[in-house]
């Protein structure tokens, strides 16, 4: 399992429990057919490009921008979804599929934007979905132990900056909340960069 889903692993429950009972329904993916082959990261077939690196750094940090300064629209859907929480918490379950829309809205800003930006920016979503899961991994590696065996030594220079956009980007706290802090699987915060 990826590192930041570990971290985020308690928050991610509360919302799926929370979805549940809301009688949430999963949609499709974002995306649509494979424009590009998925990067295969089982076995790491070969350091990343630093095209892909770059690609993915210029959507986190504009994902990172949106979370961090969300629109009008954005902040009233937001003010929505914990509303429909807040009812949730007291008891009040019927809801309508607005409300349901609302909670999964929530959720993908809170931890998805880079999705979000991906698709905007007309991106392959399968493909940046994937190549962001492998530097993200990779990434989190290198963070927790400076001399993991990563193909990807272009990463290493890049650590800090990662973990604080995945910090940001995949944070399910209120808007405006601190980044959720880098943790390893051993419950250390990891190396200094």
């Amino acid at each position: 399992m990826p590192r930041f889903c570990l971290r985020l692993l308690p928050q991610i429950f509360s919302c799926a429990i929370a979805l549940c009972a809301c009688g949430g329904e999963s949609g499709p993916v974002p995306g649509g057919p494979h424009a590009q082959p998925p990067i295969a990261t089982p076995g790491r077939a070969g350091p990343l490009a630093e095209s892909d690196i770059a690609l993915y750094l210029q959507v986190m940090r504009e994902a990172a921008q949106r979370v961090q300064h969300p629109t009008a629209a954005e902040k009233q859907m937001l003010a929505r979804a914990d509303a429909v929480t807040a009812a949730a918490n007291r008891g009040e379950v019927s809801l309508a599929p607005a409300d349901n829309q609302a909670l999964q809205d929530a959720l993908a800003f809170h931890m998805q934007m880079d999705l979000q930006v991906a698709k905007a920016r007309s991106l392959d979503v399968l493909h940046y979905q994937a190549l962001s899961e492998r530097i993200e991994e990779e990434a989190g590696e290198l963070y927790c132990r400076p001399s993991a065996a990563v193909p990807d030594t272009t990463l290493k220079p890049r650590v800090a900056e990662i973990e604080h956009l995945v910090g940001i980007v995949r944070n399910p706290g209120p808007t405006g909340s601190a980044p959720v802090p880098p943790v390893c699987a051993d419950g250390d915060a990891g190396a200094q960069y």
